[in-house]
């Protein structure tokens, strides 16, 4: 179950969403490459796939649908860039570093939190960060040898990228969440995000549709991962 019905002061529900969603979105850097598409147009499927569950979802809640504020137009831009640039990464670099370096965003967040919204982090916090990143830099260096893809470097920068327009989507997601309900806010977010996905696949000249029937099925993986996954995030 996603974070629909979630209560706003409920922090164990929301911990456990979050837990779960990222959980579900470690999946997707194999659903890129196992979509056989190009890296744009994996994103733009995603989207698209995901769009119609979102709808149904949004639809069942009081306001339904409406109408999307700048937060939500935000968001959607926010993840184009952020996906974009990850499976671009994940194309060109390893799948271990497309998948820890994105997410460096926290650091990111942390400090716009702190000097924009003037939420300052815990002490236990900032050390547990700390140990994260460690971590992240220690897996990526570990994975580095094997498979590093065939412009690591490039794929490397993009996959850091990818924590900075992350971080950008979070925080458009925080206010858009302020006012409206979660599964609308995904849904104008997909809206928003798969039209410039498309327009860069095309001018990319990628492969738009998948070429295989395993292809079309991680589409549909990625699809859902969205929903269920970045539905909890969110």
């Amino acid at each position: 179950m996603t974070a629909i019905a979630l209560r706003r002061d409920d922090a164990r529900m929301a911990l456990a969403a979050l837990v779960f969603g990222a959980l579900v979105i470690g999946t997707t850097p194999i659903l890129v490459r196992l979509a056989a598409c190009g890296p744009a147009a994996a994103g733009f499927w995603r989207l698209t796939f995901a769009a119609p569950l979102l709808a149904m979802l949004a639809g069942t809640r009081t306001g339904g649908i409406g109408t999307p504020n700048r937060a939500m137009v935000l968001a959607g831009i926010f993840f184009a860039l952020d996906l974009g640039c990850w499976h671009y990464g994940i194309r060109y670099t390893s799948v271990a570093n497309a998948t820890v370096l994105p997410n460096l965003t926290p650091i990111v967040v942390t400090l716009v939190g702190w000097f924009a919204f003037k939420e300052r982090p815990r002490p236990l916090f900032l050390a547990g960060m700390a140990g994260a990143i460690a971590g992240a830099v220690v897996m990526a260096e570990a994975a580095a040898p094997s498979q590093p893809g065939p412009l690591p470097h490039v794929g490397d920068l993009l996959s850091t990228a990818t924590a900075l327009w992350y971080a950008f989507y979070f925080l458009a997601i925080r206010s858009a969440r302020q006012t409206r309900a979660t599964m609308t806010v995904m849904l104008w977010s997909a809206l928003v995000g798969a039209p410039p996905l498309l327009a860069t696949a095309l001018v990319m000249h990628e492969t738009i549709l998948p070429a295989t029937a395993l292809g079309w099925a991680a589409a549909a993986g990625l699809g859902l991962a969205h929903v269920f996954g970045q539905g909890s995030i969110a």
